[in-house]
Formats: C-alpha cells, structure tokens, sequence
C-alpha cells in the first residue's frame, strides 16, 4: 500500500464523518438491511494504520449492533453452506414405528427418540475420540 492510496483512505474517512454523509451513518442502525456496507467498512479499518482516521472508524463501528449482524452472518453461513449449518438433520436415529417414551427433561413431554441408540452412538463417537489409557 502506497502512502497516496493510504491518504484517500484517510480522506474517505473523515468524509464518512461529515454531515453529507449522515444517512450513510443512519444506515449503519440496521447492520441486517445494510450488511455490505458495515462489511466494507470493516475493510477498510483492516487496511488502515492505526491513526485519528482508524480511531474514527472503529469508534463508529462499535455502536453497530453486533447481535443483529452476527445473525446475518448466520444466515448467510447457512445460505452458502447448508450441510454445515447448526439446523441440519441429525444422524442420530430415530425410530418411526416404536412407542413414544417421555423424554428426561420434561414428564409429560412425549418424545419419539430412541435414547438407548443415542447413548450407543454417543459412546462409540467417545471411542473413537479418547484413546484407550494403559495401565
């Protein structure tokens, strides 16, 4: 990076911070409407030294609501990569035909899982993950 590219960084900045540029600023209330433009923002406060330009933004940047872009980018991990998103289906069994038992958090809760198999599938995963102790 060259200091005159460095410097019209440094100017975009404080014209971030100018009264032309306030609706911009008012977009950044809604991180889930405007999340490219907090993304950029972000990129340009990593290509930045630390100077009054960089404290400027990260100050800006620290009252956008982080809860509201962080289930963004959720959404958006979910979107581009749905197999490893925390809602996929699991591969613990579950039986289709067998009774329902109540489930141990609640009793009266009826529950179609299986606990038996799932407490198999949970110990052999254990078994592969501990290594046998010797003794």
């Amino acid at each position: 990076m060259t200091v005159p590219f460095l410097t019209q960084v440094d100017k975009l900045v404080q014209l971030l911070e100018s009264p032309i540029f306030a609706h911009v600023r008012l977009q950044l209330l809604e991180p889930s409407q405007n999340p490219y433009l907090v993304k950029t923002l972000f990129g340009i406060l990593m290509l930045l030294p630390q100077s009054s330009a960089y404290e400027l933004l990260k100050n800006r940047l620290k009252s956008v609501s982080t809860l509201s872009l962080t289930n963004w980018i959720l959404k958006e991990k979910e979107v581009l990569n749905p197999i490893a998103s925390p809602r996929r289906q699991s591969s613990i069994p579950v039986p289709q035909d067998s009774e329902p038992e109540s489930a141990p958090s609640s009793p009266t809760h009826k529950s179609r899982l299986d606990w038996k198999a799932m407490f198999n599938h949970f110990s052999s995963i254990q078994a592969k993950l501990i290594p046998p102790q010797t003794q």
